[in-house]
């Protein structure tokens, strides 16, 4: 069993590395999208690729009649929430580091702030290209801000969990670890349901991660869910909700999930945003045959 799940991580780290393979025709970008009072604008960080073989239990005839070539376009996006009152941003996107060139910083500027405007940083996991943005040069990138993650969430990259993991799958979890500890007691925690400002309150969409969490902005009647990465490969996933990737830690709880939110979204036409949707990453969910289609804003 040791053997199987170490082959596992390092399958996981190769295939991690090979699709966050940066674009570097991409630009420092925004979007903005009013949910009543409460302004959720979308930040341009990394324009990638998803491969055909992240997919870890599709129908291969079926891959390939959406990924022909093997691959398809998609983003890192990081999420601003203005509430009035706070500057909430919603993952650091993958940084400067070995994953890529990151430009959350300059996509920030072009909105008009700076990352010391930033009081709170609520991250949806701890995978690298979620957290690599926070930290420069060993120091915190947000000086004011607040770090939040989930209860299980923390457990994942504790010193404990990655002295448990294999040498070569560590640097995967190392980035969130280092932050965490550079951070020190700006490092917050939250249980699912909890609210973190006024309109914002957190939601379960466990699966890909233990503690994967997303953020349901709700005013004036108007509902949407930052949903982290709820799916990756987006017109495969929405089309084939049931198909997970090799990286979800539970695969079967993953499709579960994305199914329950895909559901919801649509019945309920809540506005969704999520990271690996190309850039904006914002749009609708409508039910399309035995799944769903994703319509993007305008």
């Amino acid at each position: 069993m040791n053997r199987l799940k170490n082959s596992f991580f390092v399958c996981l780290l190769f295939v991690v590395v090979f699709f966050i393979s940066c674009n570097d025709a991409a630009k420092p970008s925004f979007y903005s999208l009013k949910i009543g009072k409460i302004e959720v604008i979308a930040l341009q960080d990394a324009s990638v690729e998803m491969n055909s073989g992240l997919v870890k239990n599709g129908d291969p005839a079926v891959v390939k009649k959406f990924m022909p070539d093997g691959k398809l376009p998609a983003s890192v996006n990081v999420f601003l929430v203005k509430t009035g009152v706070h500057k909430i941003l919603v993952d650091a996107g993958i940084g400067n580091g070995n994953a890529g060139k990151g430009m959350l910083i300059e996509s920030l500027k072009l909105c008009g702030l700076n990352p010391e405007d930033i009081d709170i940083i609520f991250i949806t996991h701890a995978h690298f290209d979620h957290v690599g943005g926070l930290v420069k040069d060993g120091k915190p990138v947000f000086t004011k801000a607040k770090l939040l993650f989930s209860k299980p969430e923390m457990a994942t990259f504790s010193d404990e969990a990655l002295r448990k993991l294999p040498a070569e799958v560590k640097g995967f979890y190392e980035t969130a670890n280092a932050a965490m500890k550079i951070y020190g007691k700006e490092v917050n925690t939250f249980k699912v349901g909890d609210t973190i400002a006024e309109g914002v309150k957190s939601f379960d969409i466990s699966g890909h991660t233990p503690g994967h969490a997303g953020l349901m902005i709700e005013s004036e009647g108007q509902k949407c869910l930052l949903f982290g990465d709820l799916l990756h490969i987006s017109d495969l996933q929405f089309s084939n909700p049931d198909y997970s990737l090799v990286y979800d830690t539970d695969g079967v709880k993953a499709a579960r999930t994305r199914n329950r939110i895909l559901d919801m979204a649509a019945s309920e036409k809540i506005h969704v945003a999520g990271v690996h949707i190309t850039f904006p990453g914002m749009g609708s969910v409508v039910k399309s045959g035995n799944g769903y289609s994703f319509l993007p804003v305008k």
